[in-house]
């Protein structure tokens, strides 16, 4: 990865400017990402298997299918909004 100078865009995909937003912060970690999908296959296939053996195969294939629908939103949804104050897109001046 190259180097990011203090006015540069940051590489976290923000829309801020590298010094307003993760200059000075821990970089993140990008192996947990893996470890959480990981972590919901190992759980929807479980489930699908104990299921399929005491319910037969539709229900547990029901089972399955609906708790990697939840925790597809859940990992969607679980990172924090936008900043949307100061040096957010609302700041921007277009010369007027």
């Amino acid at each position: 990865m190259a180097e990011v100078s203090r006015n540069d865009p940051c590489p976290c995909g923000s829309g801020l400017k590298y010094k307003r937003c993760c200059l000075g912060k821990p970089p993140p970690l990008r192996g947990r990402r893996l470890l959480w999908i990981a972590l919901l296959v190992v759980i929807v296939l479980g489930a699908t298997v104990t299921v399929s053996l005491f319910y037969g195969l539709k229900t547990g294939l029901g089972v399955g299918a609906s708790l990697l629908l939840v925790g597809a939103i859940l990992y969607a949804v679980r990172g924090s909004p936008p900043p949307s104050g100061r040096g957010g897109a609302s700041d921007i001046n277009f010369g007027r």
